[in-house]
């Protein structure tokens, strides 16, 4: 909880702060741009249907959204089925030692990958904006002169790669066959995961117009729920009962309920086991894969805006 209330909270900092340059879509309503004096018009709220249909009609929140469902259901797939992985593998032998070190490492991992995240991304935008002044002022048409869109490429780029990089290390860890390495290598990838929530909220305000911000965290927030982290439990821990039915702790004595333990069976199923764990590593590994084509999609957009009207700064009011 403290660690997604913090990524939302350094997500609409940033967004806020990045100022009218740094919308991705422009500050055009919902198909259109409007001018200032309709101030009428202006002041007339779009419905719900009309701020679902915005936001599913632009492919960057879309593939945005798609990416936290994928990082929320891995992260909840771990976190669900952690003490149990640990004991099965033999890292942990009681039920309570494994909950409380593994639920430690993530704690441990959120509270300092969420303010790193923030900070992270506060200062790859601060360089991007310093960067761009002078190339702007001389009225260039190249790429690293255009801010308009630095807000969702800095996102998705960060989104994508520190994902990717939490994805690479997790692996490693289903190779360690000690627990002392296993959990460093575990919260280490905790931390680059927990790292990326600020970039993913920032990715998601900056891939719909200024007026559609607050409903668009709101609704992928729900696609995210719908998609990543209430399927990811029940589908995980079906696969579980299928490939390692014996790796299920149970009560070693009928009158001490504290002593649980694993069946002897689990032995001879760790490698399923393995399997299990490497399916919520494939899923999480979704997450990068969409922020990558997110970033080559809004890249290759503005790339093409560029050599059309030739100047960056004709592109700042566009519907992109």
């Amino acid at each position: 909880l403290v660690g997604g209330a913090s990524g939302v909270a350094a997500g609409l900092t940033a967004g806020l702060t990045a100022g009218p340059d740094a919308d991705l879509v422009g500050d055009s309503a919902k198909g259109g741009g409007e001018s200032e004096g309709e101030g009428e018009s202006a002041e007339v709220k779009p419905s719900m249907a009309e701020e679902v249909e915005v936001c599913l009609s632009r492919p960057l929140f879309v593939v945005s959204m798609l990416g936290y469902a994928a990082y929320s259901g891995g992260i909840v797939g771990f976190s669900t089925f952690g003490p149990q992985f640990v004991m099965g593998l033999g890292y942990v032998d009681k039920e309570y030692q494994a909950s409380i070190v593994f639920g430690g490492t993530m704690a441990a991992a959120g509270l300092l990958g969420t303010p790193l995240g923030g900070l992270l991304i506060d200062w790859c935008l601060d360089r991007r904006r310093k960067a761009s002044k002078p190339s702007t002022a001389g009225g260039g048409g190249s790429l690293d002169s255009f801010d308009s869109f630095g807000g969702f490429l800095v996102a998705s780029a960060l989104s994508g790669g520190l994902n990717a990089m939490g994805v690479v290390i997790v692996s490693a860890s289903l190779l360690a066959q000690e627990a002392l390495p296993f959990f460093l290598l575990f919260g280490c990838a905790g931390l680059f995961f927990f790292s990326t929530t600020a970039a993913m909220n920032l990715a998601v305000l900056e891939s719909v117009p200024s007026e559609n911000r607050s409903f668009a965290i709101a609704f992928s927030t729900l696609l995210m729920h719908a998609f990543g982290d209430v399927p990811s439990p029940v589908v995980v821990g079906t696969l579980k009962d299928l490939l390692a039915p014996h790796c299920t702790p149970e009560n070693a004595d009928d009158t001490d309920d504290d002593l649980v333990k694993i069946p002897e069976g689990c032995q001879d199923e760790q490698g399923q086991l393995r399997a299990v764990v490497s399916f919520i590593v494939l899923w999480t590994a979704f997450s990068p894969a969409c922020y990558l084509v997110a970033y080559l999609l809004a890249r290759r957009r503005v790339t093409a805006w560029c050599k059309i009207k030739k100047s960056p700064e004709l592109l700042a009011n566009q519907e992109i």
